[in-house]
């Protein structure tokens, strides 16, 4: 005998952070916040330095999703108001934003990982997804 369970959540009328990155990216930016606070008390492990570079390398792809929406190619279903609502930066200030947050996945992420210890294959792995080319 098969039980199939399933579980009704009602709509709140806000937008889920997975599916809208104008509503991921100030989260993602809170998260990187406080991995930068973590890391610097065991400046020894490498965890939350390849946590921060996961973080911020997200950051960017959800400021790239803003850039597309702010351009009218509607990346990933972003409506106009969610890039207004975001800080309503024109395509150039979105993909900014984006550079900025790579390459602080590569730097004070993945880089910072690195100098700790040179054969963290977490930062080796994801920092080359990210390594601009």
């Amino acid at each position: 005998m098969t039980h199939v369970f399933c579980l009704t959540v009602p709509y709140s009328g806000t937008p889920d952070p997975q599916d809208d990155p104008a509503a991921r990216l100030p989260l993602l930016e809170s998260a990187a916040s406080r991995l930068s606070t973590a890391a610097a008390f065991d400046r020894a492990d490498t965890a939350p330095l390849v946590a921060l570079g996961d973080v911020l390398a997200a950051a960017g792809e959800a400021a790239e999703a803003l850039a597309a929406a702010a351009g009218g190619q509607g990346g990933e279903g972003v409506a106009a108001a969610g890039v207004q609502a975001a800080g309503g930066e024109g395509v150039q200030g979105w993909l900014a934003a984006a550079e900025g947050h790579y390459r602080g996945a590569l730097e004070r992420g993945y880089g910072a990982a690195l100098a700790i210890r040179r054969a963290e294959p977490e930062a080796l792995v994801s920092g080359s997804d990210h390594r601009p080319t």
